[in-house]
This record gives structure tokens, C-alpha cells and sequence, in this order.
């Protein structure tokens, strides 16, 4: 066999089978289409931590496969809400007042709460409620630093 039969032999293995299939000519059906996950942000107006919103959020993405997200704040124009808005503005967006939380079913909660803040603590307590998973970030700056603790 000689270099340029050997080429051609190897050419023509590579070529798709041009048998004709009893579904030539169908095409396969679409995947079935992925239900995004709904993933709730719940946070302190005055989170003041950006990148560990845009962190904890990017570990969880990056962990479950990229997957679809909707993306559910209650549209608080500052802090952790507004970083994750903003951080992830590809993902779809939804807004929810707080009082609408506890219609929402199989969803993921973040919790980005400051000094205790109310607001937060209170919707994550809607949240709880319905028994959905979560994972809760406090920043509590309102530590107690009297000298007379100590003696």
C-alpha cells in the first residue's frame, strides 16, 4: 500500500457512513428545556461587601454546573441586593417584595445580613418558614469593644 492509497483509506474512514438511516433526514429532538433554579437574595441595605455577594454566589454557580438561574431580590436599590442585581445582571432577574417570598417554592436563599439588620432578618424568618435552603452571611461590625468587658 502506498503512502497516498494509505491517506486516501484514512480519509475515507473519517467520512460519515453515507448508508441511508430509517431516520435520515429526521432531526433529534430539542433537550428537554432546563428549568432555571431560583436562587433568592435577601441582604442588609447597608452591605458594604460586594465581592463576597458576587463570591458566594459564583462558588454556588460554578458548583452546580452553571446552571440557568432566576435571579429573586426584592429590589432594594442598595447593598447585597444590588450587588447581586448588578454582578449578575445576565442571569433573569425578578423582583418580589418581601411579602411575596413565602409563595416562592424550591428556591435557594442567600442571606447577606449586617449588624442584625431588621429588614433582613425578617424576610429571612418568611423565608424559613417555607423550608427552603439557605445559606446565611452575617457581617456584625456592632461587636461590643469596651475596655470594662476585659476586667
Amino acid at each position: 500500500m502506498t503512502d497516498r492509497d494509505w491517506a486516501a483509506e484514512a480519509w475515507d474512514a473519517m467520512q460519515p457512513d453515507t448508508v441511508s438511516d430509517a431516520n435520515a433526514g429526521e432531526t433529534a429532538a430539542p433537550p428537554p428545556p432546563v428549568e432555571p433554579t431560583t436562587i433568592v437574595v435577601i441582604g442588609s441595605a447597608d452591605w458594604v461587601l460586594p465581592s463576597v455577594v458576587g463570591a458566594v454566589l459564583h462558588e454556588w454557580w460554578e458548583g452546580a454546573g452553571n446552571p440557568p438561574v432566576q435571579l429573586v431580590t426584592s429590589g432594594c436599590p442598595t447593598g447585597a441586593e444590588a450587588a447581586a442585581r448588578e454582578l449578575y445582571q445576565h442571569w433573569h432577574l425578578v423582583t418580589v417584595r418581601d411579602e411575596g417570598l413565602v409563595e416562592l417554592q424550591n428556591v435557594l436563599v442567600f442571606a447577606f445580613i449586617r449588624d442584625r439588620s431588621p429588614g433582613a432578618t425578617a424576610a429571612l424568618k418568611l423565608l424559613r418558614r417555607r423550608g427552603p435552603w439557605e445559606r446565611v452571611i452575617r457581617d456584625d461590625t456592632r461587636r461590643n469593644v469596651s475596655p470594662w468587658i476585659s476586667r
